[in-house]
């Protein structure tokens, strides 16, 4: 069920079948899998492929960082906006690509400036990249955030969002990026 993607956060998540495959990869690069691992592993991504070739749980189905995009636009009016993607790994990226078809400028956030950077590059819209030491301030020009970072601390509290008006803000990290106290604004 999980390299199916049943399990997933958005039904039917092709991310899922990759991240299987990648761990096993790792874990046989190790010698941490005997043979009935093996054996099990090896069945599940085969019933994980065909899952997506011989059914349609993977039709319209979206990667998170797109699900979440797709929420924002239905929450508030993504065209022409200014959106700030907190994050530069996979699910961030995924959300900055979504965006760029949606919004007019991207700003990328990142701890590591030259991360936030290279992904700005990849982006076929207005984009640019920041430190997480700016992320109040491009909070506060943004109409919509979309925080998806690694970060086992808050990479928004409150007090970073108290100027930013209207801001759409959506948190698809784990744990999250955003203090419950900024819900209340």
């Amino acid at each position: 069920s999980v390299a199916c993607g049943l399990e997933s956060l958005v039904m039917g998540e092709d991310q899922i079948l990759g991240q299987v495959r990648d761990a096993y990869e790792d874990a046989r690069g190790v010698g941490g899998v005997g043979p009935t691992l093996d054996d099990a592993v090896l069945k599940a991504l085969h019933v994980g492929e065909r899952a997506r070739s011989e059914t349609g749980i993977n039709e319209g189905a979206l990667s998170l960082g797109s699900a979440a995009v797709r929420f924002a636009d239905s929450r508030c009016a993504l065209e022409g906006s200014t959106a700030l993607v907190i994050g530069a790994g996979e699910i961030a990226t995924l959300a900055a690509k979504a965006l760029e078809d949606a919004a007019d400028r991207v700003v990328v956030a990142n701890r590591t400036l030259p991360n936030a950077e290279h992904l700005a590059k990849q982006l076929e819209t207005d984009a640019s990249a920041v430190g997480l030491d700016a992320v109040s301030i491009a909070a506060a020009e943004s109409d919509v955030v979309v925080s998806a970072t690694g970060s086992p601390e808050y990479v928004l509290d409150a007090g970073d969002l108290e100027a930013a008006g209207e801001t759409c803000v959506i948190d698809i990290a784990q744990p999250r990026d955003v203090e419950p106290a900024a819900d209340s604004l």
